[in-house]
């Protein structure tokens, strides 16, 4: 589960959270053979591994610098939140 430190239910938040849900799930086994850093989860999971800021109106993606995802996996994630707010950001 994505839980972030900005606005949860805006619209195009909850449409990023629920890519990077299913991100996560496309490689489930690649996170169940890591151990979770937070004992309320059994495995590792992509809120490990990234966090989302907003200073202004169009929050930011950002990975912690100690993350161990894979390229293709960040690929995926970084492509998630340009669908989300491509119109945004343009």
């Amino acid at each position: 589960m994505v839980k972030q430190y900005i606005n949860t239910e805006d619209t195009k938040i909850k449409a990023l959270v629920s890519k990077l849900e299913t991100v996560e799930q496309k490689y489930v086994d690649w996170f169940k053979k890591r151990p979770s850093i937070l004992d309320q989860y059994p495995h590792d999971t992509i809120n490990n591994h990234i966090f989302i800021e907003q200073e202004g109106s169009v929050p930011t993606l950002s990975f912690w610098r100690y993350s161990e995802l894979p390229d293709k996996i960040k690929a995926e994630c970084l492509s998630a939140y340009k669908e989300v707010f491509s119109e945004t950001a343009a």
